[in-house]
């Protein structure tokens, strides 16, 4: 029997034949031009595109690594892809593997097993040739030297190559005068950003990562690179952790470190500590400052003090009292104010809260000397056997809500109603269930006084052209705060009194004062369960956040709860830094906040480690990870 006819009845030596077949025909090829010119082609290239198994995705192709190239690969590197079939060129990121896979035997036979199962034993055995396989992300196909959307894929056996790093600041955008870190997986490529980008830096930044993640050291270095850049920042601090940002950093080997981006360690050189006036800092210098109650819209207030539908209609009615007693000429000095219609509102010019407090409490003062006044009229006039004439109709009410004639008479509001101009308006008091609503709301305003931070005759308001100060830090230390209700107002007055401040600056002055507000821990100030009870807040911040930019006003939000964060705050942070992050339900949210991270890559996000980090910005044509530099500066930490 041939061996032809042998290789029929077993079924391989078929298969052996074309193998050799084709590697005689290989060898046939070796002096053919185009065969050469393709050979060329391959050199340098550290694996080669592989067919598709059957969970292909489109961006994502599979590559073969030969052994001794093993060592070149490793995740986060970008590659250029050079489709022999089609001429054309793609540009790529490893971003799994490398696997390895036995060359002539199956990975789980009993040789392959035996020798893995025996290494150090007592024994040396030899493993078994081995290659490795990698996936990589198709970033997208290189025309002109631009990269653009995907039309096809390369096709297998394509030549993977290391991109070459000299083209890379160009390729990813990379370039700009704040620089951030090292691009992930190279020692000598920088990521920076275009700080003078008015499409990229106040389009409002996201920083997110769980404790240790290294959140903080990059909110440091985002201030130091920021005000090199000739920005002001803003910083709203709950924990006092950049009180001394003025001094320079004391970590081991610091200047080594930061010898290789071209940085040494120092402080800022302009820095600024404020405090609550009732609170207390490590910084014992930090100035004391207070809140202009008339800052504020009385919508505002009434949410952050948590009215109820109730109260909050009646602070509207109280509100309106006290505007009315100021008197027509600040009521008119007020509509000049606001005919600019900035959309973010705030309070009425002197309405304070001690006006307020006053106002009710002599009204419910007067409604019971009224009532009273009203119970003798009525007893007079029944031993007298008269009645009362009729009342201006404003003024006229049953006290009990019954059906008699007891009436308050006018003269007892007279005087109230002459001491605070009030000659046009009914009573806010009408019935014994208007004095218990109007109680409630009193307390309410006496508490929020106790809080000390309104109008203080002892620590002078926020100095908006003062904060805006180029290349000046200001740190609001929050960390002896009494309650979050403190920090909401202190932030709430922050924004409303810095937008209308860069609202009113001439077009021209914009870029010379571009401010960043950083809010540390905003999941606090701004939260998903309670967005429902904060729609003014949130209303503020949306038009701050999308009319502010346009003027290089700027917000960035730090926190390491993005679960607790409104979806809203994600779209209007365009740019995110993303650290380490852990919890099904916080990388839920972010997923869907930044649709455009390859899947590998979000794997890798609960493990990043200590100072990597994941960036999305409109400056980078696709997300990147980045090793943020060390602080030059010193920060406090607290036990």
């Amino acid at each position: 029997m041939s061996l032809q006819d042998n290789g029929r009845k077993i079924g391989y030596q078929p298969e052996i034949a074309n193998v050799e077949n084709g590697i005689n025909e290989l060898e046939a090829m070796q002096d053919d031009e185009a065969f050469q010119a393709l050979a060329a082609e391959g050199q340098g290239a550290i694996a080669f595109i592989h067919f598709d198994p059957n969970t292909a995705k489109s961006n994502v192709v599979e590559a073969l690594v030969h052994f001794e190239d093993l060592t070149q690969i490793r995740r986060g590197l970008y590659v250029s892809v050079y489709s022999l079939k089609d001429d054309r060129f793609y540009t790529g990121r490893i971003i799994e593997g490398p696997f390895y896979t036995p060359d002539a035997l199956k990975r789980d036979s009993t040789p392959v097993q035996f020798i893995i199962l025996n290494q150090g034993k007592g024994k040396m055995l030899t493993l078994p040739e081995y290659h490795g396989w990698i996936q990589i992300e198709i970033l997208g196909e290189e025309i002109d030297g631009t990269l653009v959307g995907l039309r096809s894929r390369p096709h297998p056996a394509s030549p993977v190559k290391p991109y070459n790093t000299e083209m890379m600041e160009e390729m990813l955008k990379l370039h700009g005068n704040i620089l951030l870190g090292l691009l992930d997986s190279y020692e000598n490529v920088f990521v920076r950003i275009n700080g003078n980008d008015k499409g990229v830096m106040p389009r409002n930044w996201l920083t997110v990562g769980t404790i240790g993640s290294g959140k903080s050291n990059t909110n440091q270095v985002f201030i130091e690179e920021t005000l090199q850049a000739g920005y002001a920042q803003i910083v709203i601090d709950p924990e006092g952790e950049y009180i001394l940002m003025d001094k320079k950093s004391s970590q081991d080997n610091i200047d080594d470190q930061l010898g290789a981006f071209k940085r040494k360690a120092e402080g800022v050189k302009n820095l600024s500590v404020y405090r609550p006036p009732n609170a207390t800092s490590a910084r014992k210098d930090a100035t004391p400052f207070s809140v202009p109650f008339d800052s504020l819209p009385p919508e505002l207030i009434a949410e952050i003090t948590e009215m109820n539908t109730t109260q909050q209609m009646r602070f509207t009615f109280l509100y309106q009292q006290a505007i009315d007693s100021l008197g027509s000429e600040k009521q008119n000095s007020a509509e000049e104010d606001t005919s600019d219609h900035w959309d973010v509102g705030g309070g009425h010019p002197g309405v304070k809260l001690p006006l307020l407090i006053s106002i009710l409490s002599e009204e419910l003062r007067y409604y019971r000397t009224a009532k009273k006044e009203a119970a003798k009229q009525k007893t007079e006039t029944s031993k007298k056997g008269k009645h009362i004439d009729q009342r201006r109709p404003e003024f006229a009410w049953n006290p009990e809500g019954s059906s008699d004639d007891s009436e308050p008479v006018e003269e007892a509001w007279e005087p109230y109603f002459k001491k605070h101009n009030l000659k046009h308006l009914k009573p806010l008091i009408e019935s014994p269930q208007d004095v218990q609503s109007y109680n409630a709301l009193l307390n309410k305003l006496k508490e929020l006084k106790m809080i000390g931070i309104f109008d203080r005759e002892d620590a002078r308001p926020l100095n908006m052209d003062d904060l805006s100060t180029p290349g000046k830090l200001t740190v609001i230390d929050m960390s002896d705060a009494d309650s979050q209700q403190i920090v909401n107002i202190v932030i709430a007055d922050l924004l409303a009194r810095m937008y209308h401040y860069k609202m009113h600056l001439p077009e021209d002055q914009q870029n010379k004062r571009k401010v960043f507000i950083t809010i540390e821990e905003a999941h606090g100030f701004i939260s998903r369960e309670k967005q429902d009870k904060m729609e003014q807040t949130l209303d503020q911040l949306r038009r701050i956040a999308r009319r502010g930019r346009k003027r290089w006003l700027a917000l960035h939000f730090v926190t390491q709860s993005p679960e607790h964060l409104p979806s809203e705050l994600f779209e209007l942070a365009n740019n995110k830094i993303i650290h380490q992050t852990t919890g099904a339900q916080n990388l839920r949210v972010l997923k869907g906040a930044t649709g455009s991270i390859n899947e590998a890559i979000w794997d890798d996000v609960p493990t990043l480690g200590r100072g990597r980090a994941v960036i999305v910005s409109s400056q980078f044509p696709h997300p990147i990870i980045v090793r943020i530099r060390p602080a030059a500066s010193h920060r406090h930490y607290t036990e």
